[in-house]
């Protein structure tokens, strides 16, 4: 709990639930105790009974109350939780959406800083357009799926924001990644991708896809110069007959 608060809106896990009970019952005794003091002062009659009464009732009662609504709380917080990751996520292929990647991107950045390493990839389908004409947007929603298939199991382990940008393109932001590994990293990911076979009716298609990749320097001032320079390098592999990966080292023109 933030700031050592107690509050309904500040339960977050079970163990907050029992300090809540705890602080709850602490402070129901108190009060209650505090209560049968003052009448006795002001009536002048001692009741052992009712001390004993003050002090057990709020025992019994205040931790069932407690215990209700903090677990009300507490579900109630894990499906805000639950909520803000679904909003996050691009529900076709489990991957980041635009805005989830977009935020771990500048958090990674942060993270990043002047000494550590961050490289990214962008990727997205070679001829996406003629296998949506020829064999429909089904075929090209499976392609889609394919590829965040891959894509989540091939970075399943590494420190990566993996997120879909939207129609068959992709990103990857890859923490503690210099160009030479994000280089390795591309290169493994593209010829993990020309391996799939996609079924369309009767016939199989080979996906490959396009890719560029930097990695973070001096230049970058923040998370999307670098995205950029990536970007610049997909086009650049695209014009150079696709299913290659290109390399954007250089900062680009201003």
């Amino acid at each position: 709990m933030k700031g050592g608060r107690f509050r309904l809106t500040n339960v977050r896990t079970t163990a907050d639930v029992v300090r809540l009970m705890l602080f709850n019952s602490i402070v129901s005794i108190l009060i209650s105790v505090g209560l049968t003091v003052s009448a006795t002062l002001v009536t002048g009659q001692f009741s052992v009974v009712g001390v004993v009464i003050a002090v057990l009732a709020p025992l019994f009662i205040a931790p069932v109350m407690t215990y209700l609504l903090a677990k009300f709380a507490l579900e109630l917080s894990q499906a805000r939780a639950e909520l803000e990751q679904l909003v996050r996520v691009d529900p076709l292929t489990a991957v980041l959406n635009r805005r989830g990647l977009e935020e771990g991107a500048r958090a990674a950045f942060t993270r990043a800083g002047a000494h550590r390493g961050l490289g990214v990839i962008v990727l997205d389908i070679d001829s996406f357009k003629t296998i949506n004409d020829s064999y429909g947007h089904v075929t090209g929603d499976r392609a889609i799926v394919e590829i965040g298939a891959v894509l989540r199991a091939r970075f399943a382990q590494a420190s990566a924001i993996v997120g879909r940008l939207g129609g068959d393109e992709f990103c990857v932001f890859l923490e503690g990644a210099d160009l030479a590994r994000t280089l390795q990293a591309a290169e493994s990911l593209r010829a993990n991708i020309e391996d799939l076979a996609l079924l369309a009716g009767d016939q199989r298609l080979q996906l490959t896809v396009s890719i560029g990749i930097a990695a973070r320097d001096g230049h970058d001032s923040d998370w999307e110069a670098l995205y950029r320079r990536a970007d610049s390098a997909l086009y650049r592999a695209k014009s150079q007959g696709r299913n290659c990966v290109s390399v954007q080292s250089q900062p680009l023109a201003a």
